[in-house]
């Protein structure tokens, strides 16, 4: 298992002695990440991760027989696990948006289909624990196996329906069920005691709302959730600051502990009694957590307490949580403690006299409020606001059951907004840096106090303010208009932009001259300015003459150098903690110096999961290594926005070149033919860019074998070529270098595999021993790097003018590449993509003829000449050829004395010429010829001056294109005729041919322009004369 991800796990299995079983054939296993193994509380379940016995059980669980691809598990439903006692593994889909998400026993599958030689690997998202119980439901209740909970209410509660107390003892049926746990609620008051325990039935009801008949519930760490029916009513769940709550008849409970699996059943332990609402509205706003404030209110106004206690009639409550509250400035919420009279019309614009539940909460619906003030309901997709005096308020959570009324969440107080933008700034504690810094300029709080200027105002928490670098404030205090830049840069004037309004994404002009743009999603509130991303904190603080979001960043202006801004971004918190080890101390000098101008492109966390463990350990180990690669990732030539990178652009790093390469709006970059991609950009420092890369650049970790076999380009030639032993030896070996050009996909299309042709191929696209990668090629004095391997194939790379060419010998099989973009890089080796295949072809020798119209002009001339099968001779698929075919221009240049000769020769004579063109039987590439004293034609070779000259008696013809190769056999072209030729200026065309080619022979080429040159220099000669 020598992968990073698993560094965790491996180490745990090989303790547990559990090598064996991993090796099995045929299995599949969930592995959690390591982040969840480390995170994992055992204690929670009284696991001991040292007792061997105990690791053994936890990791067979995550085992089944079989394999399973994701696509499998909704179908397969369950199987059993590894664990000794065969406890299920039970799977499931859910989905989250149009995305959909496979789980097993609830543990979310974040990386699947990882596919091994015996079996398939799954990455989880957490620790599937506890480990089913051998216990019924009810056993479960009556004995819970995690420490610390219990659930003898719940028990308690099962006496009023004893046939349901005895079906959860049987292990034919399936119950998900909801247990209270007794250490999570509250000593119920007397109250409440009193109207549940006098009533048998409400009991009854309230037990049965905890369960849900004839299925197995998991509730999954992410997705959408279905709702379910219990014995008593439907119980939804819904997601809030990443925890899972259930409601039931109007009662909310928190999920803290999900899918815990026994023999007949599921069970979710709950902080909350759910179905029986028993605490009035004093009491719920009392009880809930984020609405203290309003209980304080309630307090000082005893009439509108009394009157929200009472049980006479039913009322609806919009509470403002405490975060709404704080909005308002500090001597508004002083005049709330000062004044009874004017908090008592406060609390009533939020009081309606009936029950108003979400169901009635209807886009347009209006209801009026104890003082009076008109609430009209306005819905935006699932998200409901309350607007009165054209303000909008979000509902941030609906239907609060209680036993005289209902409660719902909000967002803001409603209330008449009479205090300026400047004045909820000067009242706002979290804004006391951001008025101590707008106050050094004059005309900020002039207009932000300008009631007749409406503005939305981004402004930083303090505590942001408070973590800017010393050195960052001197400079504002030396440079005000630096810091004056960046705050009115924060103004966007004309525009009250509240969440109500806001577009998913929009661009604005603001008050100093920049611009913002804002990003509006289910998952964010963003505000960017000057390529620095700031995130929403508070929103909506809502005044007379505009609204202020708080944020957590400062924009337009950066604070902190390279270094120090790497450490604030936790996706990239790997490489920050190796830039942070005592031997890069040079490289923490680099990016901490202010005098530097830095480009950065650091790989995500993510982008370490997929090392080998093995390479991995590599670079941990070897500190000079980890220092290069970091190296090979800084560029001091200085700020490089993306927008400002070009394809083909080289920038120098410290250690390599990094290659810009551009496609569509993907930034990709190559670094010693490492690939990788920019995926978030522009992160500004005092002294350089940030950019976020998907992947170590710079060092390859994947051999060959495991590079191919992950990319789609490259899969169908692995596959084919993976059944011959020595690549599957060779691409696997990490000590051994190679070099493998991997034709397209389309191009293997009609391609039937043997073992002669896959070994064929493999010596025809592996160079073994070498990584011809563009430092080796940088290196060779000459422009064509030959390379012979073993098996005697000459593969041959030439420097181009549009870049390099490769060929193993076959000039119609010769495929240009660039060496840089399209080359990946490995542990072990080189890969190129090219267009085709190096050396096989399927196209049969006339095939190959007629896809050149010089090459079938050239053949129907000879055609005439030789003997009359010919043609059908040469159109034989299974038959072996050597063609000596004759240049087109040599055929155009017959006179006709040349052709009269040969339409009269013998049958024999042209079975003669046949024969001397065509080698019947033979397959003869170049060097084959040339090691060949004579060949069966009676053609002898020899070279003269690096060309390839042909001799039959007195003919010597060159060898103007050679190799050309077919399925059955291989064409060379050469320009003279094996056949003695009576000689006459005279040319013509063949009887019923028609000249096709405008080929002209290189060489008479050469003697007419000497000639022509002659010619006009004894002209000028002369003239001067």
């Amino acid at each position: 298992m020598d992968d990073n991800r698993f560094r965790k796990v491996s180490t745990m299995i090989e303790d547990a002695g559990l090598s064996l079983f991993f090796e099995q054939n045929h299995i599949t296993a969930f592995i959690p990440t390591t982040e969840a193994l480390l995170t994992f509380d055992e204690k929670k379940y009284g696991y001991d991760l040292t007792d061997r016995e105990t690791v053994r059980s936890l990791l067979l669980y995550h085992m089944v027989k079989g394999t399973y691809l994701d696509s499998d598990l909704p179908a397969a439903k369950e199987a059993k696990s590894l664990h000794p006692s065969g406890y299920k593994l039970y799977f499931n889909q859910f989905t989250e948006g149009s995305e959909k998400i496979f789980t097993v026993n609830g543990a979310v599958l974040i990386t699947s289909n990882i596919t091994a030689s015996n079996g398939v690997l799954h990455i989880i998202d957490r620790v599937m624990a506890p480990i089913t119980s051998a216990k019924t439901v009810h056993d479960y209740i009556l004995y819970p196996e995690i420490p610390s909970y219990s659930f003898s209410s719940i028990n308690n509660a099962s006496i009023v329906d004893l046939d349901l107390r005895q079906w959860t003892t049987e292990t034919n049926r399936k119950f998900t069920v909801f247990l209270p746990n007794d250490g999570h609620l509250v000593s119920m008051p007397s109250y409440g005691q009193d109207r549940l325990f006098k009533d048998w039935y409400l009991i009854r009801k309230v037990y049965h709302a905890h369960t849900v008949l004839d299925t197995f519930s998991f509730i999954p760490s992410k997705g959408d959730i279905p709702k379910l029916t219990s014995m008593q009513g439907d119980i939804t769940f819904f997601r809030e600051n990443n925890r899972v709550y259930v409601k039931s008849n109007r009662v909310k409970a928190l999920v803290i502990q999900a899918n815990v699996l026994t023999v007949n059943g599921i069970i979710h332990v709950i902080d909350n009694l759910l179905y029986f609402i028993y605490m009035n509205i004093v009491q719920t706003i009392q009880k809930l957590p984020n609405t203290q404030t309003f209980k304080l209110y309630l307090e000082r106004q005893s009439e509108v307490r009394s009157y929200l206690g009472s049980l006479n009639g039913t009322k609806t409550v919009f509470v403002p949580t405490d975060t709404a509250f704080a909005k308002l400035p500090s001597n508004k919420q002083q005049q709330f403690t000062n004044d009874i009279t004017y908090l008592s019309q406060i609390l009533n614009n939020h009081i309606l006299s009936s029950e108003v539940d979400e169901a009635s909460l209807v886009d347009g619906q209006t209801f009026t409020t104890l003082s009076n003030k008109t609430i009209t309901v306005i819905r935006k997709g699932q998200t409901f606001y309350l607007e009165t005096e054209d303000i909008q308020i979000e509902v941030e959570e609906t239907d609060i059951g209680c036993t005289n009324g209902i409660v719902h969440l909000i967002d803001n107080v409603i209330l008449r907004k009479d205090y300026t933008v400047w004045e909820a700034i000067t009242g706002n504690d979290q804004l006391i840096k951001m008025k101590s810094f707008m106050q050094n300029y004059n005309d900020l709080p002039a207009l932000l106090n300008n009631v007749g200027v409406h503005v939305t105002v981004f402004l930083p928490f303090d505590y942001v303010m408070d973590d800017i670098p010393g050195s960052t404030l001197s400079s504002f205090s030396t440079n005000p208009d630096l810091l004056y830049d960046a705050l009115s840069g924060h103004i966007i004037l004309g525009h009250t932009l509240t969440t109500f309004n806001m577009s998913s994404k929009e661009t604005f002009n603001t008050y100093g001259g920049h611009q913002l743009t804002t990003v509006f999603s289910k998952e964010e509130i963003s505000v960017t300015g000057s390529y620095i991303k700031a995130g929403v904190i508070v929103r909506d603080i809502l005044c007379s003459n505009g609204v202020i979001h708080i944020i957590d960043n400062l924009m337009h202006v950066a604070t902190r150098n390279v270094l120090d801004e790497m450490k604030r971004h936790k996706e990239i918190s790997v490489v920050s903690s190796f830039i942070g080890l005592y031997t890069m101390q040079m490289l923490q000098n680099l990016l901490s110096d202010k005098d530097e101008d830095i480009t950065i492109f650091v790989p995500v966390n993510e982008a370490f999961n997929d090392i080998p463990r093995s390479r991995a350990d590599k670079i941990l180990m070897d500190s000079l290594l980890l220092e290069r690669i970091l190296q090979a990732h800084v560029v001091t030539s200085g700020s490089h926005l993306v927008e400002q990178l070009y394809a083909e652009q080289n920038l120098i790093s410290v250690e390599d070149t990094i290659y810009i390469r551009r496609a569509n709006n993907t930034v990709g970059l190559v670094s010693n033919n490492v690939h990788s991609k920019i995926t978030t950009s522009n992160v500004m420092a005092t002294n350089g860019v940030i950019h976020m890369v998907d992947r170590l650049l710079y060092y390859p970790y994947f051999t060959v074998a495991e590079t191919m076999s992950k990319d789609e380009r490259l899969i169908p030639f692995f596959d084919m070529l993976f059944e011959n032993e020595d690549f599957q030896d060779l691409s696997d070996a990490p000590n051994e270098d190679m070099t493998v050009f991997v034709p397209s996909p389309s191009s293997l299309a009609n391609i039937t595999t043997n073992p002669s042709i896959l070994t064929q191929l493999y010596l025809g696209h592996v160079l073994p021993g070498l990584k011809v990668d563009l430092k080796y090629l940088s290196k060779q004095k000459s422009r064509n790097a030959v390379n012979v391997t073993e098996n005697n194939i000459t593969f041959s790379m030439m420097n181009q003018t549009i870049g390099y060419s490769i060929d193993v010998g076959y000039s119609n099989l010769r495929y240009y590449l660039n060496i840089i973009s399209d080359g990946i890089a490995c542990s072990n080796g080189i890969v190129y993509m090219i267009e085709g295949l190096l050396n096989f072809n399927n196209k049969t020798l006339m095939q190959e003829i007629q896809s050149d119209n010089s090459y079938l002009h050239a053949l129907n001339y000879m055609l005439r000449f030789w003997p009359s099968d010919s043609g059908d001779r040469l159109r034989q698929p299974d038959k072996k050829f050597t063609l000596f075919l004759p240049a087109a221009f040599v055929v155009d240049s017959l006179s006709k004395t040349a052709v009269d000769f040969l339409d009269s020769i013998t049958e024999q004579e042209k079975e003669e010429f046949y024969a001397r063109h065509i080698i019947e039987g033979h397959v003869l590439t170049v060097k084959d010829i040339s090691q060949k004293e004579k060949m069966k034609n009676n053609v002898t070779a020899e070279y003269v001056e690096n060309e390839m000259f042909l001799k039959w008696n007195n003919t010597h013809s060159r060898v103007v294109h050679a190799n050309i190769l077919s399925s059955n056999g291989l064409i060379h072209i050469i320009d003279k005729l094996f056949i003695d030729l009576p000689e006459t200026p005279t040319t013509v065309s063949p009887k019923g041919t028609t000249k096709k080619s405008s080929h002209t022979n290189a060489s008479e080429s050469v003697l007419i322009f000497k000639s022509f040159y002659t010619i006009i220099l004894t002209i000028f000669v002369i003239l001067l004369t």
